[in-house]
């Protein structure tokens, strides 16, 4: 028989460490939720969320048996009417979450996007809603867990009333944690969860809605039969529930709300604060970098750069060990950061008795084999079939043709090792089979990861899209390569060490045959990408195939490849999403000056790639200006 398992002490955002009491309360007899006594505990379980959270009066609650996920999903569901939009205000993964729903139930949206070490700016807010009226929503995260940002409720509810705006707010891990008055904050409708500042158990989240606010629902058609506000809160107003909810987790829901209202909401935040300021002091000590202001910080997340040395695993693991658990950083936070919560029933003890093991541990050296690593992330696609090159790539794949008595697969490698990258992902398609057994030496030498792309006969798109987990949200800048290009190592280096943060590779010196893809510059910044002739600009070059995309960019390219995606545009190259992230991402070029590369698309440029571009390379020579080569092909075809 299993053992039970001993007592961890939670420090991720939920689930949190509960009482006995709630723990115990799963305990309770079975009951039916069509009888009395499931209606009366549905009665109290509403009630006590009201009293905790509006005292004041004016609000109503629907609740769902879901994670807090599935009362995000209903309230976007929900509140946005017909012919209307949405505007998402985004500066974090949850923002993400919010926008990613909105497209998936076809709502039209505007969205803000910031870095999510800033605070959205209320001014750009209002000039949104002054220039799209139909926007009808306005939709926030109050509390970002992924960095743990507190974001300015008051003075964006107040812009959103004085355009007569519904404002929906995400306050799943600030209900009981941070301060908060829906009332004066004109907020609309409000997202929680059982299992954060309630310290209850997963499984149950609720809306809070203004009792007004729940009139105009009503009038907008169901998009979803079990997320629909409007049909669980008229189940609810009767005693009863419209699905079968989880009752153990009711149970442990009422007994938390209990003992929040004796400790009082008020006196909860005080307990979390002071917990954290403890946490903090002790992070100060050891010498711990905070990843945002401490001003910006809430009450019950504190997000922390890794030590020195240290990768995510490593630190998980040892205090892991001595029963602390910790949580990882999200998306492009993987391997930057961790992150330590205080919620839930944590005493003096078990907080001192983490900053212990915590100044244990990493006062030792990592034995981590990923410690001192790059943060650049290469992603390499090597999906494509190669239709042109078919006489060659129906028996072999474009990465494993050689020039001069080498693949290009061993080149990129050899140019990655150069330029001491270490984090490479591929994302493999035609013949894979023949190109993984070539990658297995090399797994002693870099961290690989393989995605396969299931629709590498599609178009190039859809390799980025499998790659939007594990290389676009993950750590610091992305370096996405074509496979298919043999070029000169220093030019790797020139696009590596520009200092803008975001950037392609640009030869000026080409022949537009109509087949290159371009790239068209005004000032210092790539205004298209296109093989056509979609702007007249004082600067159009030829991209080389690569481009260095900064971290905080890479949400933006998720949801832009999103959008292709839900559009079921399949069969759209990669190049046409990077062209839509341009009108929001600021994305410069460093010009080749005469670096030898040239992409391998026809048979002819296996011929030229010998005759003109090895002599080049060889021994790793400097070029002059003078070898620039022109009639280069640019970025096609699919990788």
């Amino acid at each position: 028989m299993q053992e039970p398992f001993e007592r961890m002490v939670l420090l991720n955002p939920g689930p949190v460490v509960v009482s006995e009491k709630v723990r115990k309360a799963l305990l309770r007899g079975d009951i039916c939720h069509r009888e009395e006594e499931f209606s009366h505990i549905l009665k109290r379980v509403r009630q006590m969320l009201l009293a905790a959270f509006t005292p004041g009066g004016g609000y109503t609650s629907a609740i769902l048996t879901g994670s807090g996920t599935a009362a995000m999903e209903a309230a976007i569901a929900s509140s946005v009417g017909e012919g209307k939009a949405i505007l998402i205000i985004n500066n974090g993964v949850y923002g993400e979450r919010f926008s990613r729903m909105a497209s998936i139930y076809g709502h039209r949206k505007f969205e803000l996007v910031y870095d999510w070490r800033k605070l959205p700016d209320p001014v750009d807010i209002e000039k949104a809603l002054r220039e799209h009226p139909e926007i009808q929503v306005v939709a926030l995260v109050h509390h970002e867990t992924s960095t743990g940002l507190i974001n300015p409720v008051r003075e964006i509810g107040k812009v959103a009333r004085k355009y007569g705006k519904v404002f929906l707010l995400d306050s799943i891990s600030g209900l009981g944690g941070e301060e908060l008055d829906l009332e004066g904050c004109n907020v609309d409708l409000c997202v929680g969860s059982a299992n954060k500042c309630i310290q209850g158990l997963p499984g149950l989240s609720f809306v809070l809605i203004k009792e007004e606010e729940m009139e105009r629902l009503k009038k907008i058609p169901p998009r979803s039969m079990y997320l629909h506000i409007p049909t669980l809160w008229e189940s609810q107003e009767k005693g009863t529930v419209p699905f079968t909810p989880s009752i153990p987790i009711f149970y442990a829901l009422e007994t938390a709300l209990e003992e929040l209202l004796e400790e009082g909401v008020q006196g909860r935040i005080a307990r979390y604060r002071k917990a954290a300021e403890t946490l903090r002091s002790g992070f100060r000590e050891m010498g711990l970098k905070l990843y945002l202001p401490e001003k910006l910080l809430s009450n019950t997340i504190t997000t922390l750069y890794l030590p020195a040395g240290f990768d995510y695993q490593t630190l998980h693991d040892g205090l892991k060990q001595n029963g602390f658990v910790i949580y990882a950083g999200q998306e492009r936070l993987k391997g930057e950061i961790f992150r330590v919560a205080n919620m839930g029933e944590l005493t003096r003890e078990d907080l001192e008795g983490f900053l212990g093991c915590l100044r244990k541990i990493t006062s030792r050296p990592s034995t981590s084999s990923k410690a001192g690593r790059s943060t650049v992330h290469a992603l390499i696609l090597a999906a494509g079939v190669g239709k042109r090159l078919m006489p060659i790539t129906g028996q072999r794949p474009k990465c494993l043709i050689e020039i001069g008595g080498k693949t290009l697969l061993d080149r990129y490698l050899e140019s990655l090792k150069e330029s001491s990258i270490t984090e490479v992902t591929f994302v493999l398609g035609h013949l894979k089979e023949m190109i993984l057994p070539r990658l297995k030496e090399a797994e002693k030498q870099f961290n690989i990861r393989y995605i396969f792309n299931k629709n590498y006969t599609r178009g190039s798109i859809t390799s980025l899209w499998e790659a939007r987990e594990s290389a676009l949200g993950g750590q610091g800048d992305i370096l996405i390569m074509d496979a298919d290009v043999l070029f000169h190592p220093a030019l790797l280096k020139r696009l590596l060490e520009s200092p803008k943060k975001s950037c392609f590779l640009l030869e000026e010196d080409f022949t537009d045959t109509g087949e290159e893809m371009k790239l068209f510059v005004q000032g210092e910044r790539v205004a298209a990408i296109s093989k056509k002739n979609v702007l007249k600009t004082p600067l159009v070059g030829e991209g080389v195939g690569f481009l260095k995309l900064a971290g905080e960019h890479c949400p933006q390219l998720r949801n832009t490849l999103e959008d292709f995606i839900l559009e079921g545009r399949l069969d759209a190259e990669y190049e046409e999403a990077l062209d839509r992230l341009l009108s929001c991402c600021e994305v410069g070029y460093e010009p080749v000056d005469g670096l030898p590369w040239i992409e391998i698309d026809f048979e002819e440029d296996i011929r030229r790639a010998e005759r003109d571009i090895l002599p080049m390379l060889d021994g790793n020579k400097a070029v002059s200006a003078s070898a620039r080569l022109s009639g280069k092909k640019g970025l096609k075809g699919h990788p």
